[in-house]
């Protein structure tokens, strides 16, 4: 598997252009992102990888049978034709062997969390309005709003929690 490659390698180019630094940015910011995960990054480059590759092999066989059709050369373009078909079958096999690996139910229940938006709901009998998110599983959360914080930060109890437990 072959990683994503990185804004900041040695390998990489410096940009020609502003559109090129713009992009570069872009990505350098993505991956100091501290949701940024490598390894996930990683799996989904590489389905789209295949994909592409499929895309350039069909591309190719396209220009080829064009190309062999003018040219009258049908023998010799019948082989080429035949080796990309095996190498484009062999990287659909690869393919779906990677997306069914990366089919797994953490994944699925993590996007139906965020599947739907937060509604407002009035209550017929008390009339009250509360809002809520709908889940596609038929459950439904509601978010409470406490107003605002009063007293003391809740980051301020944990630090002190953890000096006064460290402090012995």
């Amino acid at each position: 598997m072959r990683p994503i490659p990185r804004a900041n390698s040695s390998k990489s180019k410096p940009p020609s252009d502003l559109e090129s630094s713009k992009i570069l940015r872009k990505i350098k910011k993505i991956e100091d992102d501290v949701l940024f995960d490598q390894y996930v990054a990683n799996q989904q480059w590489e389905t789209k990888r295949i994909q592409l590759e499929r895309e350039a092999a069909a591309q190719r066989n396209a220009a080829e049978i064009i190309q062999d059709s003018s040219d009258s050369q049908s023998q010799d373009s019948l082989t080429l034709v035949d080796s990309d078909d095996e190498v484009s079958r062999e990287a659909t096999k690869i393919g779906a062997a990677i997306l069914e690996e990366n089919d797994s139910d953490d994944e699925g229940a993590l996007a139906d969390l965020f599947a739907s938006l937060p509604v407002n709901e009035t209550d017929p009998v008390t009339g009250k309005t509360s809002t809520v998110v709908n889940g596609s599983n038929g459950v439904k959360v509601t978010i409470r709003d406490f107003g605002k914080w009063t007293g003391v930060n809740p980051t301020r109890v944990l630090e002190e929690a953890c000096r006064a437990r460290f402090v012995i």
